[in-house]
């Protein structure tokens, strides 16, 4: 049951899969997988994109918090590139002193 709660706070659709396994099945992915991961190939989950973005796409779970803190879109990543902008503004501004 707690395996189970796990896939339902990734939102993805591995409960689909398990419905219909046929479908993994046809793809080679091992039970508790609903997808390859588009970057690396490994399986994964088929999952909304992490940003504010109309695409749904399978990750495996270390791409995917890559990409929820890398993509400007995403909570965590608009927090990382406006820091980092700051950043950058702050230090031109001193070497410009």
């Amino acid at each position: 049951m707690a395996f189970e709660a796990a896939w339902n706070k990734r939102g993805c659709r591995c409960d689909e899969s398990e419905k219909r396994p046929e479908g993994r099945d046809t793809q080679g992915l091992a039970r508790g997988y609903c997808g390859l991961c588009l970057i690396c190939g490994e399986p994964g989950h088929t999952r909304p994109h992490p940003g504010a973005v109309e695409f749904t796409g399978s990750w495996c779970d270390f791409h995917y918090g890559v990409l929820a803190v890398t993509h400007p879109l995403a909570p965590v990543g608009t927090f990382v590139w406006l820091a980092v902008i700051a950043a950058v503004i702050f230090t031109a501004g001193q070497l410009m002193r």
